[in-house]
């Protein structure tokens, strides 16, 4: 396809657009779990409350400059917003090289990028039940 992007600029292009989606991901189920808008607040330090800078904003890159520390307070941050990053990522990687960029990739990435934010929940809080029902066909339920 004329305009789409392909070959290693394409795997390029895709882990930085995860990167991005993926620093996305990490706050959205972050502050899901804590009943906090995902909009609106200033992203900051969960010890000192430190607003985060424009270079701060992309986990992955950050926590490794900062070696996993807040600039202000020098309070160990956690991995768990890289390890999304990264995530999100390797899934948007692979998703292309599966599908490339046509709608059907998208949608997958689109997909994806849903299941880790409802991933991050479960993980916070214990979104997902642990048992789900199932009805037969005959009504009685089993589970």
């Amino acid at each position: 396809m004329e305009g789409v992007p392909s070959g290693a600029f394409g795997v390029i292009l895709a882990g930085f657009a995860g990167l991005l989606c993926g620093s996305f991901a990490g706050l959205a189920g972050h502050r899901l779990a804590q009943g906090q808008p995902i909009i609106g607040v200033a992203s900051h330090c969960p010890s000192c409350r430190a607003v985060l800078g424009p270079g701060d904003l992309f986990p992955l890159l950050s926590w490794l400059v900062s070696r996993g520390r807040c600039r202000a307070c020098n309070a160990p941050t956690g991995a768990g917003y890289p390890l999304v990053e990264a995530v999100v990522a390797v899934l948007f990687i692979a998703i292309y090289l599966q599908r490339g960029a046509a709608p059907g990739g998208l949608l997958l990435g689109a997909l994806a990028l849903g299941l880790v934010v409802l991933s991050v929940l479960e993980l916070e809080v214990g979104l997902i039940p642990d048992r789900i029902p199932v009805i037969r066909a005959d009504g009685r339920r089993v589970g």
